[in-house]
C-alpha cells in the first residue's frame, strides 16, 4: 500500500494548526490554575485567619477552663499546619503557572 503525502502547502498548515491547538490548550491550562491559585489564595486562606483570630480570643478570654484553652491549643497547631499545607500548594501552583507561561525553547 502507497503512502499519501499532503503537498509541502498541507503539511505546513497541519504544522501551523497543531501548534495553534498546542498553545490554545496551555493557554487553558494556564487559566485554570490561576483561577485555582486564586481560590487557594483567598477563598482558603481566609477562613484559615478568621480560625486564626479566633483561637487567639480563646486564649484570652478571662477565667476560661482549662479544656478550653487546650482545644484552642489544638484548633491553632491544626490550623497553622493547614495553612503550611495550602502555602506550599500555592507555591506548586504558582511554579507550574511560570513554567506554563515560559516558552519553550525552539527546536533544531
Amino acid at each position: 500500500m502507497k503512502t499519501i503525502r499532503l503537498p509541502k502547502e498541507e503539511e505546513n498548515k497541519t504544522k501551523k494548526l497543531t501548534c495553534f491547538e498546542k498553545l490554545k490548550k496551555q493557554k487553558e491550562d494556564l487559566n485554570w490554575l490561576e483561577e485555582l491559585m486564586f481560590a487557594i489564595s483567598h477563598k482558603l486562606r481566609q477562613p484559615v485567619a478568621h480560625i486564626l483570630g479566633l483561637s487567639g480570643l480563646f486564649n484570652t478570654t478571662s477565667g476560661p477552663p482549662s479544656q478550653l484553652n487546650k482545644i484552642a491549643g489544638y484548633m491553632k497547631q491544626s490550623t497553622l499546619k493547614l495553612d503550611n499545607q495550602i502555602r506550599e500548594l500555592s507555591s506548586l501552583i504558582y511554579k507550574k503557572i511560570t513554567q506554563l507561561k515560559t516558552p519553550a525553547p525552539p527546536k533544531k
